[in-house]
């Protein structure tokens, strides 16, 4: 099951048509992301990228490593920085074993299963 992520990065600089090309197929063909849009009058990327392939800090050193400068605004920063947390959590959750409270996986099947039992010798009282 793939995990679908949608992102914007602001650049500094308006950028060349080249650029952009040739940034949309490393992009596209070896980091997972699905599509990218331009938006030229915004100096906006518009992202949709598999979070099962790669990241949001992976995809924004590829664009700085092609000489796109990012913008470093307190807002887009921030907005960046808060994606980065949370993909971070969400890597480290995925690969943490899924256990109850109690550290057993079948504790809460137990319980459920015990508080049934209770209930149905309440209803034949």
């Amino acid at each position: 099951m793939s995990q679908i992520k949608h992102a914007k990065l602001k650049l500094n600089a308006p950028l060349q048509a080249e650029k952009i090309e040739t940034l949309k197929k490393i992009l596209t063909r070896e980091m997972g992301v699905l599509h990218i849009e331009f938006v030229p009058r915004k100096r906006l990327l518009e992202l949709a990228y598999n979070f099962e392939v790669t990241t949001l800090a992976q995809i924004e050193n590829v664009v700085e490593q092609h000489g796109l400068k990012l913008c470093r605004s307190l807002g887009w920063r921030f907005r960046r920085g808060y994606i980065h947390f949370t993909e971070q959590n969400e890597w480290e959750n995925a690969r943490r074993p899924k256990t109850t409270c109690s550290g057993q996986p079948g504790a809460m099947l137990k319980n459920a299963a015990r508080l049934k039992g209770n209930s149905d010798r309440e209803k034949t009282r």
